[in-house]
């Protein structure tokens, strides 16, 4: 790990180095992931970029993206937050874990992890390295290698504009709405603010519900033009 590193470095590398290297994609940093998570497989571009999940998870190992590892050039930790403070989800490169050491999860282009309660945290001192990439690094043969445009976004800035699946939530909060009893009309407007009000469960944000409002009008205007 980057915190074990000798002063004299491993192979005659610092940890210093190594982090350097990291950056220019000559060689890959991982890292282990504390947190549970639902893990999905991320495609860009699709109508519904999460096209296969793969359950909870727990302890992965993934290749840090790029622009985390610039970060903890200049700070220890970094931590997945929304704007809101609240943990959101991380994109990485597929493959999983690392070379001989695989999860038993279909190998895929990009993954998208979903924290279940805690944020996912990438700290520089548990940074971890191959030895058989240190010692190619240290012997001059390691080859540069061009990262994917999703590892090489910066950190702290979205990836994708993306948000967990709440349909089935946006459901279940007005099956609430509608038993509680009520002599007026409400809005849209209303609505939303009703439903936020009473279910702050997470996934069903403002923002969430502006957007899947907006697809049912567009929905809904759509089916009364074709069946006019």
């Amino acid at each position: 790990m980057y915190s074990e590193f000798p002063e004299a470095g491993i192979h005659g590398v610092t940890a210093r180095q190594v982090l350097e290297a990291a950056i220019d994609g000559i060689l890959p940093a991982y890292h282990l992931v504390f947190c549970p998570v639902t893990l999905y497989e991320l495609k860009r571009g699709a109508q519904n970029p999460l096209i296969r999940d793969f359950k909870k998870w727990h302890g992965l190992t993934v290749r840090v993206p790029l622009g985390v590892l610039y970060t903890l050039n200049f700070y220890a930790e970094y931590r997945f937050l929304d704007y809101e403070g609240k943990p959101a989800a991380v994109s990485v490169a597929g493959p999983l874990g690392m070379p001989g050491m695989r999860p038993e999860v279909p190998e895929c282009k990009e993954y998208l992890l979903w924290p279940e309660g805690n944020p996912v945290v990438f700290d520089r001192d548990r940074l971890f390295f191959l030895r058989d990439d240190l010692e190619s690094f240290a012997n001059g043969t390691a080859q540069e290698k061009k990262p994917d445009s999703m590892v090489n976004a910066a950190a702290g800035q979205p990836v994708l504009e993306i948000e967990r699946p709440s349909h089935l939530l946006l459901i279940a909060a007005l099956m609430e709405l509608l038993k509680t009893p009520r002599q007026t009309a409400m809005n849209q407007e209303g609505i939303k603010d009703q439903l936020l009000e009473r279910c702050s469960w997470r996934g069903l944000s403002k923002r969430n519900l502006e957007k899947i409002f907006a697809a049912a009008n567009r929905a809904a205007d759509d089916a009364k033009k074709s069946s006019a």
